[in-house]
């Protein structure tokens, strides 16, 4: 219900009760509500499609949104950065290896670098090809709204 409050009040969602609505959470809301039933034309929907779009739409969502979109079967692979699995089979001396990361930050990419190297996608659908029409973004990497950000990618992060 909350979910469903959010984004009929802000018309967008956010990650927190009291922040500015994101692309990422617009985006992961919008998909949700459709992927459990709710019709495009249900007027939160119309809401939430017409913030997604002010906001720069679901190309300008960080990877995170970008990943999940592709787990969907919404988005392209390559339009994430790669997570790949092999980092896993790095000697466990290197001071990066992953069994040095934090907890949190292992157990969320030991799943996504699986997913990632077998650029797992869900199967198509009405909904899954619905999703895609309204979102008809290019492939495109390491754009993301400043505001999302924080800060400005230093040339040296970018391929």
């Amino acid at each position: 219900m909350a979910l469903f409050f959010n984004l009929f009040i802000a018309h967008g969602k956010h990650r927190h009760i009291e922040g500015h609505s994101t692309v990422f959470g617009t985006t992961m809301n919008y998909c949700a509500l459709r992927l459990l039933g709710m019709s495009a034309e249900h007027p939160v929907a119309v809401k939430a499609r017409a913030k997604l779009h002010e906001l720069g739409g679901a190309t300008a969502a960080p990877s995170w949104g970008k990943f999940w979109l592709s787990v969907l079967n919404v988005y392209d692979w390559d339009g994430n950065n790669p997570i790949p699995p092999e980092i896993w089979c790095l000697p466990e001396f290197l001071p990066f290896h992953p069994s040095k990361w934090w907890v949190h930050v292992r157990a969320v990419f030991l799943p996504m670098c699986y997913l990632w190297g077998v650029r797992f996608q869900a199967e198509e659908s009405d909904i899954i090809l619905a999703l895609r029409q309204v979102s008809r973004f290019p492939i495109v990497i390491n754009y993301v709204l400043t505001f999302v950000v924080g800060t400005i990618y230093s040339r040296l992060l970018l391929h």
